[in-house]
């Protein structure tokens, strides 16, 4: 005997859900469990399997049509059972029509609803700001109806839209759908926005040594905030205008897909390393964009992190996930002039926003919540002696390449932002790989260099030194190759610092010997540079590296040091990864 299969309850708060696909149609077979529609909930795409066997009598809901939890969505029985008996059995609306196929790309506009009034009474309606097709009356409307409708008020106007030459008219639906809803309620809040700047110079070195990307740090930064400003980590209960506070940090990560913006949460992320973090960031962004998150893994955050990384703006102020009381933002890191202990210099920087809801959260929380973060990104060092930061201890000293030192979140949740699908094996080609360090030159033979060079004359090993550098200069600045004339220096050739470890640390890697931190600020033009080199190479024996510390090990050695002895350290830590 056939049934009428209802939406079922997919998940705590889930009321209704939009269909995106039908895996049958009308007639087709249906087995048990095989996956019959999928649909979208707040932010995660559910597939629902087939109760049952048998034929698909009627479809009852059509493509980006919403459903309520109960309703009717399918009549399976065996061939030539009457859909209409067996929805009658199960009291249930009847469908008075098979739902329309998925409207073509240009639809005419909707009709004007036809009104009876004289030419009087639209007249007295206009003058009135009354929309004649909003009042419901059959019949013909009178000077009084437009007069009372006024007294009560009277909705605007739709904005009539021009006909002509119109290219297509697209639906929402799926993401963006529940994105429109969602993003609506959020401007209705008052909230306001307040923004700090980070330094990130300090922060990219511990990256290189720990083999991370930013997000993890990003993460740790604002649970430890968090903790200072508890107030932060919160809902906004409308219905009965109460403040929820929450003791765990269940976080939020906005990731870009190609049908909108999913915002999958971290569970307890208070409690992972910053290599887990990594891994989860990276394992929930790839469900993302395949759809396959679920109601819990997509609902129930407590605060929201976004960051458009290479691919965002200098700045900008993203609005709450409510009833979220508070989102952060890290906008694009650029190089940039700074001030770091009274000195003018360059370095690299991104501004960081955070918006609150200002019935929950003041201005000054606000600032005061924004300026600690911002702190342990600027003085990540004493960030990690003090806790705020922490990794597994077991990580290895020479960390995997990474394509970027600024993945955009939902890239990096890829595999972090994409604005081209980006993914760990496919960066986004808009995005050039900028890092430079010792995990760019593991691949290189060790001392392979320093054989070939030996084994050349002095003319001809000069100018395959010399060949080497510049190509390596010309990787690393992106392909922008600029002409090394032995005169010019690294400053005239726009290198910063960590173009000159990486270059460092594949000269390194290829002669197979230490070399000084320094190498390339006491040798500033290409023919200093390789007339040291060749002078080493030809009266020094080679120096076996030495065993590196672990370094989570060598890390915790640098606690209550001062900051900039602590900082020369790291620098040259980084330096030297390139001989073990």
């Amino acid at each position: 005997m056939g049934f009428v299969y209802v939406l079922p309850d997919l998940g705590e708060g889930v009321a209704e859900a939009e269909i995106v696909r039908w895996f049958v149609a009308d007639g087709e077979r249906v087995e048990e469990d095989a996956p019959m529609v999928e649909v979208m909930t707040a932010k995660a795409t559910v597939m629902v399997p087939s109760p049952g066997k048998g034929v698909a009598l009627r479809l009852l809901a059509g493509l980006r049509e919403k459903v309520s939890v109960g309703m009717p969505l399918i009549v399976i029985g065996e061939p030539g059972e009457d859909p209409e008996a067996l929805l009658r059995a199960a009291s249930a609306p009847v469908a008075s029509a098979p739902p329309s196929p998925e409207p073509p790309a240009v639809t005419a506009a909707p009709a004007r609803k036809q009104v009876q009034a004289l030419p009087r009474v639209r007249k007295l309606a206009e003058q009135l700001g009354v929309v004649l097709e909003s009042l419901q009356k059959q019949g013909t409307i009178t000077e009084d109806d437009v007069r009372a409708a006024a007294k009560r008020g009277s909705p605007p106007p739709a904005p009539c839209l021009p006909q002509e030459g119109v290219r297509a008219r697209l639906p929402l639906s799926g993401l963006r759908r529940a994105a429109s809803a969602h993003l609506s309620r959020a401007q209705a809040v008052p909230s306001v926005a307040v923004v700090e700047e980070a330094s990130f110079d300090t922060l990219l070195m511990l990256q290189q040594l720990l083999g991370v990307g930013y997000v993890p740090f990003l993460i740790q930064a604002v649970v430890a905030a968090l903790r200072e400003v508890p107030e932060a980590n919160a809902l906004f209960d409308e219905a009965t205008e109460e403040v929820v506070l929450y003791e765990r940090v269940d976080l939020a990560i906005a990731v870009h897909t190609d049908e909108g913006l999913a915002v999958p949460v971290i569970r307890d992320c208070a409690k992972l390393s910053l290599q887990a973090l990594e891994a989860r960031v990276q394992e929930l962004g790839n469900m993302a964009r395949a759809r396959t998150l679920s109601p819990a893994e997509s609902t129930g955050g407590t605060f929201t992190i976004t960051s458009p990384g290479d691919q965002g703006s200098l700045l900008a102020t993203p609005l709450l996930n409510v009833p979220q009381v508070a989102i952060l933002g890290l906008h694009r890191p650029t190089r940039r002039p700074l001030v770091v202990d009274g000195e003018l210099r360059v370095g690299t920087g991104a501004h960081v926003t955070v918006t609150v809801d200002h019935r929950v959260l003041d201005g000054v929380t606000a600032c005061r919540f924004i300026r600690l973060v911002t702190g342990f990104l600027s003085q990540p060092l004493q960030a990690f002696a003090d806790g705020v930061f922490h990794a597994d201890a077991g990580v290895s000293a020479s960390p995997p390449e990474v394509t970027s030192i600024f993945p955009p979140l939902q890239s990096y949740a890829d595999g972090p932002f994409r604005a081209d699908s980006a993914t760990p094996g496919n960066p986004p080609k808009t995005m050039p790989t900028v890092r430079a360090g010792a995990a760019n030159v593991l691949a290189t033979d060790a001392g392979g260099l320093a054989r070939e060079l030996l084994a050349l004359d002095a003319r001809r090993r000069k100018q395959r030194l010399e060949a080497f550098i510049e190509a390596e200069l010309a990787r690393r600045m992106g392909g922008k190759k600029k002409p090394l004339e032995r005169g010019r220096t690294w400053r005239d050739l726009g290198l910063d610092s960590l173009i000159a470890v990486g270059l460092r640390d594949a000269l390194a890697q290829g002669l197979g010997r230490g070399l000084p931190a320094t190498l390339l600020f006491n040798r500033p033009t290409l023919a200093s540079l390789s007339d040291y080199l060749l002078a080493q190479l030809e009266s020094a024996p080679r120096e076996e590296p030495a065993t590196l510390e672990a370094p989570v090990d060598f890390l915790l050695r640098l606690k209550g040091l001062p900051e900039r002895e602590a900082v020369a350290r790291l620098s040259e830590r980084i330096a030297t990864m390139g001989d073990s």
